[in-house]
């Protein structure tokens, strides 16, 4: 697809002379309009060579550029159509034939001889050329760009590590709508900088003060070099708060002259990002409100951390019409593009990898920075997420978190970020292991008695509230708590892990309280040979416990389950997508989302009547040795995903034995509970209840009452398929998700099971971490397996989950596939393979 959207054929290279403009690339037809004027017959426009004829001119020095042409400039060109339909090689075409040219060239004796030539000769005078605004733009951009880098490196060393061109993942912001806030229900959706800079002039960005990256305002300002907004290139420029005073220290003395230049440009659009302003000093609110008048064109990104004024920042707010935010994480698709760009991964990689990371920072509650991301040297990521290392990523935040505690430290002896670490170690240790509380006044006591055991000449008093003040403790009440979970955890897996002892007695099990946040590090880090006797002892007690109470033979082995949804597959579809809509109409307050809510409480109200059919036929005993099994069976899994490295062979293969054995009596006995639940009789009662049915019909007319009824209906049988799949689903992602490490799949080859139900649960986790053997295993398990057609649905489903989402190695996702194909083959179903492998072919495809 070439120029105008028309197809044109590539043919043979051509070859041509002329001028090319370096400039910026835009859209704006007055823009290229002026690039035009310049001289009508440029041929082309590129950003890259300008720096280096720049440099040449300044010398004398003669310079050429040869430029392939790989696609067209300006409108009437989709350029994400012409990648798909070149397959992403037209690039590749255009730098092979300017190489292949320069070579042909170097090699041609008139030019050889010109050079000589030139050699001897005076340096010849150069006709001044005109500046022109694409000059200026070009030239403005240029060193806009050089000094946010340089002062990047200043605020974070980190960037220092990183070649040229790098770019990191930036948050996205999540825009206060005060409409819907009034409802009490905040807007969902977190939108990138540049989307709401188009909502309004002036954006307040909220940053959370124990936010520990300050170079936010600058990484900010170097995203938006690339961007523009209505055709109209953004060159954006950071003001420090702290600079703006009244009278003579306002934008235009503090800004660049260049940049001030553009106030008045039709073609530029500046924005200023006003960093760290305080809204408690009115003085500098009445001050900033005219400085933002006097740029009337402009527009503005006011980062602030300072909540002690909301008053004044809200009248603000109204003042100026700005749009208040505050800042959200890093998106999955951001990440994932990080990752692609800067670590040559391939899509599916990236996005796999980017999985990784978003459920670490979710479950750590880490608020990944800019700062943190760029402070990670590319092999060290890549290792770390490959074998899965959680705790080595944790660390790098934590130091990176202390560091800046240190730098800000004003103090006439500033203790080392060790030695802070030190004192947070001993504090967590004490909360969490001691169960101790303290009090502002306390903790300084402790802070005093741990500078007197080091003769440390420091102010206790300081020495806290420098924690207090950076955000890494806060005072709940009148205590005093860690504000970063994942720190605490960590901190205290790394004390458990150096005191064996200690961490016996803190990880405790059947207690109702087990910290498997902590868990996950402190296995990671290396577990004591004591608390591991403990653990194996807790599996065999769950395990003869559990076989005393499922008598065989296995029902997930059987066609005893027939939910009836099984038999009306054509039902589900239109039913989910009913359901999903109803989910996206009352999140964005969609009109008539009222009526949507009827059907998401009816059901809630038949979710409840089924669980309640569960919960009343258990007594209480039963209850907690269930309870305790699914306990010990996920922090056998958890140590077995997090440990495998440190773990000797014996005691992996122990550990998977018995925990595949766990496994199928859990996945047994929880079946068996579910499918107990007399779901016709569910119905009828729902049925029956007229209020529900009144409640959910649009009108009160016969068939709009039958319309609910059906309705109803409906929603019991996939509640239903959803129960009775649920244990099953727990399961088999729980082994593939937690105890994902691939060094693990020498240790499940080698345990040998002979338990049908736990051969297919070895044979899936396997296949997960070693497709080749694991498909194997699990085709022949599939083969001697029973018709099972529940089962044998609910394990295709898990294996094309796990294509979609967590494997990106084309052959791995085709077997996984062809597993799912054979095991829905017995039992006489099918899916739309071919479907799933053109999108797989599509995206290798892509990345080729």
């Amino acid at each position: 697809m070439g120029k105008n959207n028309k197809h044109e054929t590539i043919g043979t290279p051509i070859v041509r002379s002329g001028l090319i403009a370096c400039a910026a690339v835009s859209g704006s037809e007055k823009y290229n309009k002026d690039i035009r004027a310049l001289d009508r017959k440029i041929l082309a426009v590129e950003t890259e060579s300008g720096g280096l004829f720049a440099v040449a001119k300044r010398n004398g020095i003669p310079a050429l550029t040869i430029r392939g042409v790989s696609d067209y400039a300006g409108h009437g060109v989709d350029k994400n159509v012409f990648e798909l339909e070149t397959k992403n090689k037209a690039r590749l075409v255009a730098v092979t034939n300017a190489t292949t040219y320069l070579v042909c060239q170097l090699q041609n004796p008139g030019l050889i001889k010109l050079l000589k030539a030139r050699r001897v000769e005076n340096e010849q005078s150069i006709a001044p050329l005109t500046i022109t605004i694409v000059d200026r733009l070009a030239n403005t951009l240029l060193s806009q760009s050089a000094e946010f880098d340089a002062r990047l490196k200043e605020l974070n060393p980190g960037f220092s590590l990183q070649n040229h061109g790098y770019r990191i993942p930036v948050p996205r912001v999540r825009v206060i709508d005060e409409k819907v806030d009034a409802l009490g229900v905040a807007d969902p959706q977190p939108i990138e900088l540049k989307e709401a800079l188009k909502r309004g002039r002036i954006s307040i960005v909220g940053v959370p003060p124990q936010y520990p990256d300050r170079s936010l305002a600058w990484v900010f300002a170097r995203d938006l070099l690339s961007e523009s907004i209505s055709d109209r290139k953004i060159i954006p420029a950071v003001i420090e708060a702290h600079d703006l005073h009244r009278p003579r220290r306002g934008i235009t003395a503090i800004a660049e002259p260049n940049v001030i230049s553009f106030k008045d440009e039709d073609e530029a659009l500046l924005v200023f990002v006003i960093n760290e302003f305080d809204f408690s000093s009115r003085t500098q609110i009445q001050f900033l409100l005219s400085e933002v008048n006097s740029f009337p064109n402009a527009k503005f990104i006011i980062v602030t951390r300072n909540k002690s004024n909301i008053v004044d920042e809200n009248q603000f707010a109204r003042k100026t019409s700005a749009t208040l935010s505050y800042l959200d994480d890093v998106s999955f698709a951001e990440t994932s593009h990080f990752l692609q760009k800067n670590f040559e991964m391939t899509g599916p990689e990236a996005e796999v990898i980017a999985i990784r990371l978003r459920e670490t920072f979710s479950r750590f509650k880490l608020s990944a920075h800019p700062s943190y991301f760029a402070g990670i040297p590319a092999t060290t990521l890549i290792a770390i997420l490959r074998a899965n290392r959680r705790a080595e990523l944790i660390e790098l935040a934590v130091v990176g978190y202390l560091s800046y505690v240190v730098a800000q430290d004003s103090e006439p002896l500033p203790l080392s970020r060790t030695t802070r670490e030190k004192f947070l170690t001993l504090l967590a240790f004490e909360i969490k292991a001691n169960k101790r509380r303290f009090k502002e006044q306390e903790i300084v006591r402790l802070a005093a008695e741990f500078a007197e055991r080091f003769d440390f000449r420091i102010s206790a008093s300081r020495f806290v509230a420098a924690f207090i003040e950076k955000g890494i403790l806060y005072l709940d009440g009148d205590h005093v708590s860690f504000t970063l979970p994942f720190m605490e955890a960590y901190l205290l897996a790394k004390k458990l892990h150096s005191e064996p002892s200690e961490a016996i007695r803190y990880f405790e099990f059947g207690m109702g309280n087990f910290d498997a946040r902590t868990f996950g590090l402190y296995a990671e880090l290396g577990l004591s040979d004591g608390l591991l006797a403990k653990i194996l002892e807790r599996l065999n007690q769950s395990i003869d416990y559990l076989r005393e109470a499922v008598e065989p033979p296995a029902i997930l082995l059987s066609n005893q389950l027939q939910p009836f949804l099984l038999s009306k597959q054509e039902r589900v579809g239109s039913l989910q997508r009913r359901l999903q809509k109803a989910i996206t109409d009352v999140t964005n307050d969609n009109d008539a989302s009222h009526e949507k809510q009827k059907l998401l409480d009816a059901a809630d109200s038949i979710r409840t009547a089924a669980r309640q059919s569960q919960e009343t036929a258990k007594e209480e005993e039963r209850r907690s040795a269930e309870y305790d099994a699914f306990e010990i069976w996920y922090v056998t899994i958890s140590l077995l995903g997090s440990g495998a490295e440190r773990l000797e062979a014996g005691a992996k293969r122990s550990l998977i034995g018995k925990v595949l054995s766990l496994s199928s009596l859990i996945l047994e006995d929880w079946t068996r509970e579910s499918a107990g639940v007399d779901y016709k009789d569910i119905k009828q009662k729902i049925l029956e209840n007229k209020e529900l049915v009144e409640r959910l019909s649009k009108t009160q007319s016969t068939a709009d009452i039958a319309e609910a009824k059906r309705t109803l209906d409906g929603l019991v049988d996939i509640l239903e398929y959803s129960f009775l799949s649920q244990p099953f689903r727990t399961i088999v992602q729980g082994l593939c998700e937690e105890a994902r490490d691939a060094l693990l799949a020498e240790s499940i080859i080698n345990t040998k099971i002979e338990d049908p139900l736990e051969r297919l649960l070895h044979s899936v986790w396997l296949s997960d971490l070693d497709t080749s053997e694991g498909v194997k295993e699990l085709n022949a398990t599939l083969k001697e397996m029973p018709t099972a057609t529940m089962l044998r649905m609910m394990l295709a489903s898990h294996l094309i989950t796990r294509v979609y989402w967590r494997h990106w190695n084309k052959d791995h996702r085709l077997k996984l596939l062809n597993a799912a194909q054979e095991s829905l083959k017995a039992a006489g179903l099918k899916y739309d393979k071919a479907g799933l492998k053109r999108l797989i072919d599509r995206e290798v495809e892509k990345e080729d």
